[in-house]
């Protein structure tokens, strides 16, 4: 009774806890005679089969649920006997390739193989009664780990790619406004031509309009009697007017120079909301990212039930497995 919603869910937390599984059974058998560090790696092991059984059950993978179960007590059961030797490591090992076989037909969506699959390993393991003291290990890094697991945020992949998408999209809407703001800039520098040549027009006129008053004083002064009031107060108006015009000006300039200055500061802006984006980008991208180790663990097994069919000793290395990748690419290359 799969449920269409949760298994896509367990499926991807399936992608994290089975190399997990297998990378601990690893570190267990690189130290064998280690007492201490063995029982704190079957710990780990303990806690993510708990973990998967859980899930798998949620997701209505029953079977696989009950495999996973049947092999958390044989687990047990070895502890309890104070059993850690390498036949239990090499036990252990195949019903985890058995578990990977089951996960990799419920990934392709062969329900029936993952039954025949379960089913064939469910018998195989005898069931035992968990026994393990729960005072063998110790509770405060218990608590430790179990905080740390629970500080773990999953989201769905489709969702990541939104947010990148958007991401995308501030990216392009920056560019159209930085080109809008470079535009706003050359009409500010044009402005800045212009005023400064109407400053110059208004000088030349008033230099102008001193000269003419000039000679019209040295004019008036010769014939007085001939001199018109009126004719005064009008080249007095002409300079009020050019000083007006002075003024004016001068105003605009000043507005012309405080955009000038808010246009740098919102130029200094985008170019910070710039790094931020390209940051975001960066951050959203690397969501997607894995290592390419994260698929050695399925690599080794296949290699290992290959050897076993053939009956050969085969022995897989990896380098670079540290390089990252999209998760796609990954999943398709695998």
């Amino acid at each position: 009774d799969l449920d269409e919603q949760l298994l896509p869910i367990f499926m991807e937390e399936a992608d994290e806890l089975y190399p997990q599984l297998t990378s601990e059974l690893s570190a267990w058998r690189a130290n064998p005679h280690d007492k201490g560090e063995g029982l704190k790696i079957a710990r780990k092991l303990q806690r993510s089969l708990h973990t998967l059984k859980g899930s798998a059950r949620m997701a209505g993978a029953m079977r696989l649920g009950e495999l996973t179960h049947r092999v958390e007590d044989c687990l047990d059961s070895a502890l309890a006997e104070g059993k850690s030797d390498a036949a239990l490591l090499d036990e252990l090992e195949n019903y985890f390739d058995r578990i990977g076989n089951a996960l990799e037909k419920l990934r392709s969506g062969d329900t029936t193989a993952v039954e025949e699959v379960a089913a064939e390993v469910v018998a195989s393991v005898v069931p035992a009664k968990k026994s393990v003291a729960p005072g063998r290990f110790d509770q405060v890094e218990e608590v430790t780990e179990e905080r740390r697991e629970a500080a773990v945020l999953r989201v769905r992949s489709d969702i990541v790619d939104d947010l990148v998408n958007e991401a995308g999209e501030i990216s392009v809407a920056r560019s159209r406004i930085e080109i809008e703001l470079n535009a706003f800039k050359g009409g500010l520098h044009d402005l800045t031509g212009s005023v400064q040549g109407l400053r110059k027009l208004v000088r030349e006129i008033e230099i102008h309009a001193e000269g003419q008053m000039q000679a019209r004083t040295a004019v008036t002064g010769d014939s007085a009697e001939k001199f018109d009031p009126l004719e005064f107060d009008r080249f007095t108006r002409f300079q009020e007017l050019t000083r007006f015009m002075n003024e004016s000006v001068h105003d605009v300039q000043t507005v012309q120079q405080a955009l000038l200055k808010n246009l740098d500061e919102t130029s200094a802006a985008m170019s910070a909301q710039a790094k931020l984006n390209t940051g975001l980008q960066q951050s959203l991208m690397s969501i997607r990212m894995l290592p390419f180790s994260s698929t050695s663990q399925r690599l080794y097994r296949i290699v290992r039930q290959t050897g076993k069919e053939l009956g050969k000793k085969v022995n897989l290395e990896l380098y670079g497995s540290e390089i990252e990748l999209d998760r796609g690419v990954l999943e398709k290359m695998t």
